[in-house]
């Protein structure tokens, strides 16, 4: 399969400088859909990649993942805590791209993570943007266990979406 990367982990989101979403930000908007449908078809680089998106801070209400991390076709991750309990901020579904879908997939740690920092340091960050490089991590881990299912896009996202566990609700 190459040498190549064949996961991309990514943590967008669209805010104000206060840190809430763009007022005016449609959060169905899929126009992100054409460099993830590139990617995950071997058009970027003629391999496929998984794509992995952190769902994003806007929680506890549902309908909170914005694009492109609520989009249908691309792998979303929320933060837990050290009990496996959601975190509150955590973004999730259902999408607001569909009204069904639901993000996130999969959940990973995301509250005070040891995490590199600007400047040489580190610090303890919380956020979906801790827990998405997990997510990506799982999937690195899944295809050293079976290699064949390497750039198999579709096998990847159901085997996550199959074996998730479902974690409570911290506060609900």
């Amino acid at each position: 399969y190459g040498l190549g990367a064949r996961i991309s982990s990514n943590s967008w989101g669209f805010q104000t400088a206060f840190g809430g979403p763009v007022p005016d930000y449609d959060a169905s908007s899929q126009e992100f859909d054409f460099v993830v449908r590139d990617a995950q078809s071997g058009t970027a680089g003629n391999q496929q990649y998984m794509v992995v998106f952190s769902a994003g801070n806007y929680g506890p209400m549902s309908s909170t993942s914005v694009s492109p991390a609520n989009a249908g076709n691309v792998v979303s991750v929320g933060a837990v805590d050290d009990q496996q309990n959601v975190a509150l901020f955590s973004s999730r579904g259902p999408s607001d791209c569909d009204g069904v879908t639901i993000k996130p997939e999969v959940s990973a740690p995301g509250v005070s993570v040891d995490s590199s920092y600007p400047g040489g340091g580190s610090a303890r960050l919380s956020g979906t943007s801790m827990a998405g490089p997990h997510g990506a991590g799982l999937i690195g881990l899944m295809v050293s266990a079976v290699p064949a299912i390497a750039g198999d896009v579709d096998t990847l996202e159901d085997l996550i979406r199959q074996s998730a566990v479902h974690p409570s609700f911290a506060g609900q």
